[in-house]
């Protein structure tokens, strides 16, 4: 096949919905930390891994307390731009009313500039975030990419609501213009909690229907580009994941 295909493994730490983990935020805390620990090791590895699973500020802080004798090894990843820090909210918007819609302007903005603030205070250095990852957020506003340009985006990915988005013929990437003529360049992408390595008995079955996937969704695509976020809500990181991918372009598939 002739198309190019980019996997970005991440984790959905997410906070409003992880009240089967245990009794307490105390609980969720440590499967957080978890998660994050297990990416530290992968990246260790594997020198060309890269990770997106630090999506808002209560991801950061709770890995951040649990392991004071990682933090420079954390730091290091991502001033390298190997582990990307993805929105950078306090919250992503989900928190503040269950989609960004119910969430007032004033409080978005003030969202993305105070997780800004105290993730630099935290990591002692300044950094950028182009791309706004909204994980598992349903609903948008139309004046998102101003918003979004504004407070120093350049790209936006989203998913929800994609099956309503498929039955439209609505295209994986594209510009998305505000009232005031601001236009963001977004991608829409499957959820990505469909490829688990424990599903696969070997790569030839995994490779069937990861082809499948592809096929599925590459009629949505303008450029014959196709983004996957591989993980979903308290995903680990796997390490068979790279070892799927080295297989796959081994074989030049």
């Amino acid at each position: 096949m002739n198309d190019t295909i980019f996997i970005v493994p991440y984790s959905h730490i997410d906070w409003g919905w992880g009240y089967y983990l245990g009794d307490s935020i105390k609980d969720i805390c440590k499967v957080n930390s978890r998660i994050v620990l297990e990416a530290l090791k992968i990246l260790e590895e594997y020198p060309r891994y890269r990770w997106t699973g630090l999506d808002k500020v209560y991801t950061f802080f709770s890995f951040w307390i649990d392991y004071p004798e990682l933090r420079d090894k954390l730091k290091s990843y991502i001033k390298d731009g190997r582990i990307d820090i993805a929105c950078g909210m306090v919250s992503t918007p989900h928190l503040l009313g269950i989609a960004s819609t119910y969430c007032g302007g004033e409080s978005f903005i003030r969202n993305i500039i105070y997780g800004r603030r105290f993730l630099e205070k935290m990591l002692g250095f300044g950094f950028k975030n182009i791309v706004l990852q909204l994980n598992d957020v349903t609903g948008m506003f139309s004046q998102l990419p101003q918003i979004a340009l504004k407070c120093g985006y350049r790209f936006l990915k989203f998913e929800r609501p994609f099956k309503l988005y498929n039955e439209l013929k609505f295209p994986m990437n594209f510009y998305w213009q505000s009232p005031d003529g601001s236009k963001i360049l977004c991608n829409r992408t499957p959820y990505g909690s469909a490829w688990k390595p424990n599903r696969y008995k070997d790569f030839e079955e995994s490779k069937k229907d990861f082809l499948e996937q592809v096929k599925k969704y590459i009629n949505f695509s303008n450029h014959g580009y196709i983004l996957f976020y591989q993980g979903g809500d308290w995903d680990p990181p796997y390490r068979e994941l790279v070892k799927f991918v080295e297989e796959w372009n081994k074989r030049n598939l």
